[in-house]
């Protein structure tokens, strides 16, 4: 019984330390499977937290392009509303001095149409005044019928012509002119007939 015993104790004793000795191992085990994540955690951490950054440089790449991108715009924008309206002040001046052109044109035209007309006035009236010293009684003549008091005009028959015109042209009736020039109302004149008008 006393083998029993010691064996007893023994065995309690080899449990103890098998016990404590597992708990040991088990512990480092643990512990070390423990620091062993640990450690890979804060491996991926560090990992991570380096993408990240990278992805925040990148943003901030991004951005910067983005900026520059819109500052450039911009420019272009302004550069083309000063090209726009400096094109419009252009467009505007060319348009008045078209206007200008036309208008010293249409004065340019005015005062040559009233020198025209006053031309045209001055001819006409230089033709008509040949037409009527053409057509107007020559000086007085004598009919050589009467005595010297009985002036008259000679009248030289045109195409046309007839007693009746002839009388009103000269302000005097058909009777006074047949009898001035012996004929009869109702004869033919021919081209060229000379006749005797009494005033």
């Amino acid at each position: 019984m006393v083998l029993f015993v010691t064996n007893n104790l023994m065995m309690m004793r080899l449990l103890q330390f098998f016990a404590v000795y597992g708990t040991v191992i088990l512990c480092a085990s643990g512990c070390v499977s423990t620091a062993t994540t640990s450690a890979y955690r804060q491996t991926n951490r560090k990992e991570d937290i380096e993408l990240l950054n990278e992805k925040i440089r990148r943003l901030n790449g991004d951005m910067e392009s983005i900026s520059m991108q819109t500052d450039r715009l911009r420019e272009d924008f302004e550069l083309l509303q000063a090209d726009r309206a400096e094109a419009e002040q252009t467009h505007a001046a060319s348009l008045q001095s078209a206007l200008s052109t036309i208008e010293n044109q249409i004065r340019d035209l005015d005062s040559k149409r009233i020198s025209d007309r006053l031309e045209i006035v001055d001819i006409v009236s230089k033709k008509v005044a040949e037409i009527v010293n053409a057509h107007a009684p020559s000086a007085p003549a004598s009919s050589g019928r009467g005595s010297p008091t009985d002036y008259g005009y000679e009248h030289i028959v045109e195409e046309g012509e007839n007693l009746s015109r002839i009388a009103q042209a000269y302000n005097t009736t058909v009777n006074a002119i047949a009898e001035a020039n012996n004929i009869s109302k109702t004869d033919y004149l021919k081209v060229g007939q000379k006749l005797f008008i009494p005033e």
